[in-house]
């Protein structure tokens, strides 16, 4: 089942009569397809208005999010999705054209949070204020639970996943058994959808997700065991997993659990 999000407008009164100020928004976007979301709202008023837009707020619930980025705006940009952002967007200026219309996009690469525009028009000496609420649904940055604060080694990070609850070596069962880690150790394409786009990243919807939502550099475990001592490993600044060799299982590393798999369905 696909999973949209849903905008809704809310509308201040104006300052100041004398011209109109109206919205209208665009039809849900499938986030988890394209691993971005769109928030498109169309503007009617009079012609050549000057219009200034500025994001107000953000409510991230996305539990893979930095507790101190909760209020943030990260991970938004006008237009285009931008790769791994760390600072909001600029205030947006434009006009209305002959027509009295405008439109504008936002782009969403984190999910699972609302996020207020305040709109302002001015013409001369008259102006009128609109908000705009934009809530977008989960995107591939959903499935995760924030990191492990601490690195570890496989074997404890497919404990901490698992809830230990398998005995004896995991590897050397997943290897024999053709499985990958337990209920909640990432793949490497899971991984590599939250990981920055390079070349070496297959994944064509990855827009680095993990980095605006405040995840520490560097690479992480995934469930992928290559043989009874070493595991694949995704380096989130180009979702490089190192080769085929995978990292020794003895060596630490960073950790992010899954949530449980059907959290997206």
């Amino acid at each position: 089942m696909r999973l949209f999000y849903v905008l809704m407008i809310v509308f201040a009164c104006g300052v100041s009569s004398g011209f109109d100020l109206k919205t209208k928004v665009s039809e849900p976007y499938d986030f988890v397809q394209a691993g971005f979301g769109v928030a498109t709202i169309s503007i009617s008023s009079a012609p050549q208005v000057q219009l200034e837009v500025n994001l107000k707020t953000a409510d991230n619930r996305a539990d893979a999010m930095d507790k101190n980025a909760r209020n943030k705006l990260t991970g938004l940009s006008w237009n285009y999705p931008v790769p791994g952002i760390l600072k909001q967007p600029k205030p947006l200026t434009l006009k209305t054209d002959s027509h009295g219309g405008a439109q504008i996009i936002l782009t969403d690469i984190i999910g699972e949070r609302t996020v207020t525009l305040i709109i302002k028009a001015v013409a001369g000496e008259k102006k009128k204020v609109v908000e705009v609420i934009a809530e977008f649904g989960k995107g591939p940055l959903s499935l995760f639970e924030y990191p492990y604060e601490k690195r570890v080694d496989w074997t404890e990070g497919f404990n901490i996943c698992n809830g230990y609850e398998y005995t004896g070596n995991p590897l050397r069962w997943i290897v024999l058994q053709g499985h990958e880690g337990g209920k909640r150790m990432p793949s490497v394409e899971e991984l590599q959808a939250v990981a920055m786009p390079s070349a070496k990243n297959p994944v064509k919807h990855a827009f680095g997700a993990s980095v605006s939502a405040g995840w520490k550099e560097g690479t992480y475990w995934t469930g992928r065991a290559l043989m009874p001592s070493r595991a694949s490993h995704v380096r989130l600044s180009d979702g490089n997993i190192h080769g085929t060799g995978g990292k020794n299982v003895e060596d630490v590393d960073s950790l992010v659990c899954l949530k449980e798999r059907n959290s997206m369905k």
